[in-house]
């Protein structure tokens, strides 16, 4: 089996929530540079409230701040769901498929 980058980086990510369950602030601090992007947007979006086109401003401002709570929500989900994935998966078949992967990039690269 051949895991792309983005499976192998998750699958990483995961074994270690098996041994250290995530919580809201290690998820919150792996979102930072994408909230600093959404907080500059806004940011503009309340220049161009100022600017004198106030419903377009508050239209990006809004948005940004749907943004930022759809990510809350979903850590929130992520955070009750959890416990079930954990019981559920396989972690030997895990920590057999990313030694695999670690063999065959060491034999490639």
């Amino acid at each position: 089996m051949t895991l792309t980058k983005l499976q192998l980086r998750s699958l990483k990510v995961y074994l270690g929530w098996h041994t250290q369950p995530p919580t809201f602030w290690v998820l919150a601090r792996s979102s930072l540079r994408s909230w600093l992007a959404l907080a500059v947007v806004a940011g503009l979006g309340y220049l161009v409230v100022e600017s004198g086109y106030p419903e377009a401003g508050w239209l990006v401002i809004g948005i940004m701040g749907g943004a930022f709570l759809r990510d809350i929500g979903r850590y929130r989900v992520l955070l009750k769901v959890w416990p079930a994935h954990d019981d559920v998966t396989d972690w030997e078949r895990v920590k057999s498929v990313l030694e695999e992967q670690a063999g065959t990039t060491k034999n490639h690269g």
